[in-house]
């Protein structure tokens, strides 16, 4: 990188076309990076931490998820409890006809 090569802010400026305080800021959060800190609400400049910011997307997505599946099964469960009440009831009143169809 053209940090750690020795480059100027002057040199960087000159190459990439940015302006001296994108160039101060960017060299600061490279160095930042460097020293294995993620950064927040920025985009990383270190594969390592583009790498990190990736893995801890996916893993609030996947946390997301698990959490959305458990309230589908909760509520599936419900729905599923509330259909053997149903099916009971109905067994019950089919017993109670068939009860009444024989003794009645």
């Amino acid at each position: 990188m053209m940090v750690e090569d020795g480059y100027s802010d002057q040199q960087i400026q000159e190459i990439s076309g940015a302006c001296t305080s994108a160039v101060v800021r960017w060299k600061r959060q490279y160095r930042v990076e460097k020293q294995g800190i993620t950064p927040h609400n920025q985009k990383a400049i270190t594969p390592e931490q583009k790498r990190i910011q990736d893995l801890e997307k996916q893993l609030a997505r996947a946390k997301r998820d698990i959490d959305i599946l458990k309230k589908a099964s909760v509520d599936s469960s419900e729905e599923s409890n509330s259909c053997t009440n149903i099916l009971i009831c109905m067994r019950a009143r089919d017993e109670a006809i068939e009860t009444n169809i024989y003794t009645g």
